[in-house]
């Protein structure tokens, strides 16, 4: 399949799921102040964004008119399986409520599942592309963003998923009623003179973000001892995901998203001034970095052919994670890698798991106890490498000795073959020569006796 083709089929891929993904959506946003419950399933079969749907989907909305309570929700029993299954995203949004309601606050008061009130823990409120929003599930973020907030001021274990997501397995009515408040609102900022240093903490961690739209597969945030590794900076670091450790239900079918990232890593890099984007806002990748960058990835344990010049890296999200991305069709500018990937995603669906080992190179962290690993490899490899070939050079003498010796013995043998032929040829010579003179003399014995038994006779007659 050439290049120009695989081109055409991932563009039209992207487009495919573009309408599968957003079914019914509408061309008009929202109008402004309208506070709603966006909402994705698991299989993003039912969606809600703000937006008129044609799927059955029941919305209740509210007018925001300033701080108060509201309830916004869905009602997915009228659509044409009765029921949304499973959670990929919800979260109570209000549009346009950035500007309209700055510093203002958002604080989850009740979620109503089926009727019936559930747990949630702690979260935040935060503006996303100029709407207000408070996420109950939101697994793409790794960390609280910047201007994260909250009405008592206290982040402190707030959190983008704040609900069990196995409560979600059938959803057919869901309910959230919030609360609008001024609050604190505002980021703390630095008085004048006032200089913050930003300290990078001296470890971080690293995981791998993968999905596929079946088998089950899907996890966008850092689990320990699922998708992670801990992580020092410059060196060679591997992050594996295993089926079983998230409930895969089989092999994977078309993937979708494939990245390895670091929270704070990108913001720590930056606070050094190095640069790490290779790419920029005119849609160019590739570009020269301060960072060295190359990866290997695995499927149930064979290597998948992969071109690391390909792979995006960067501040892609903006939000100071550092990101490999391998693959993503909603990645960065409009799922560019899609057209020019580094592998092919159909290697990429594992039925047991998948592992990407990745090396990083001029971060400025880690990096002389990375050199020191690198050359006592390397030191390593050739010390190996030297063994083997003494082994080799003394399996080699070894084995001329004993063709040497084996060609001497050979000799001898030859030798001792020689002289025995040549003694029994003797022997037999002799043998012959012996019978000859002993059958001689018997002849001359007996005709010398007959000849004196005759003279005898001769004598006796005369007398």
């Amino acid at each position: 399949m050439n290049k120009r083709f695989r081109t055409i089929l991932s563009v039209l891929f992207v487009a495919m799921l573009a309408f599968v993904f957003v079914p019914g959506k509408a061309e008009a946003a929202p109008e402004d102040n309208t506070a709603f419950l966006a909402y994705a399933d698991a299989g993003w079969l039912y969606q809600y964004w703000g937006d008129p749907v044609d799927t059955g989907i029941v919305v209740t909305e509210a007018k925001v008119t300033g701080v108060g309570q509201y309830t916004v929700g869905l009602d997915f029993t009228g659509t044409a399986d009765g029921k949304a299954a499973g959670l990929a995203f919800t979260a109570p949004i209000i549009q346009g409520g950035s500007a309209n309601y700055p510093g203002h606050v958002m604080t989850i008061d009740e979620i109503k599942l089926n009727g019936n009130a559930i747990d949630f823990t702690k979260g935040y409120a935060n503006d996303e592309e100029g709407n207000l929003r408070s996420n109950i599930y939101n697994e793409w973020v790794s960390q609280l963003p910047d201007d994260a907030r909250r009405a008592d001021g206290n982040l402190e274990d707030a959190s983008a998923v704040i609900v069990d997501k196995e409560l979600f397995a059938e959803v057919e009515t869901i309910f959230v009623t919030f609360t609008l408040s001024e609050g604190s609102g505002e980021v703390a900022q630095p008085t004048e003179g006032e200089t913050v240093e930003y300290v990078a903490p001296s470890e971080f961690t690293a995981f791998l973000m993968y999905s596929a739209a079946e088998g089950g597969w899907e996890i966008y945030e850092p689990r320990d001892g699922v998708n992670t590794t801990t992580f020092l900076g410059d060196g060679t670091y591997t992050v594996t995901l295993k089926g079983a450790d998230i409930g895969a239900t089989g092999a994977a079918g078309t993937a979708q998203v494939f990245c390895v990232d670091i929270p704070e890593f990108a913001k720590a890099m930056k606070s050094l001034g190095k640069n790490i984007n290779n790419y920029n806002d005119d849609k160019e990748h590739g570009l020269a970095t301060d960072l060295e960058i190359s990866a290997e990835v695995y499927v149930d344990g064979k290597k998948v052919r992969t071109k690391s010049e390909l792979i995006n890296y960067g501040d892609i999200e903006e939000k100071g994670t550092f990101r490999l991305e391998i693959y993503n069709i909603w990645g960065l500018h409009g799922s560019a890698i899609v057209d020019n990937p580094p592998l092919f995603p159909e290697n990429i669906l594992p039925e047991e798991e998948i592992s990407v080992t990745f090396k990083i190179m001029g971060s400025g962290f880690n990096t002389e106890a990375a050199l020191a690993e690198e050359k006592a490899a390397e030191e390593a490899a050739a010390a190996e490498a030297a063994a083997e070939e003494a082994k080799k050079a003394e399996e080699a003498r070894k084995a001329a000795e004993e063709a040497a010796k084996a060609a001497e013995e050979a000799k001898s043998d030859e030798a001792a073959t020689e002289a025995t032929a040549s003694t029994e040829d003797t022997s037999e010579g002799l043998s012959s020569g012996l019978i000859i003179g002993i059958v001689v003399a018997a002849v001359v014995i007996v005709a010398v006796v007959i000849l004196l038994v005759v003279k005898k006779k001769k004598n006796v007659s005369s007398n």
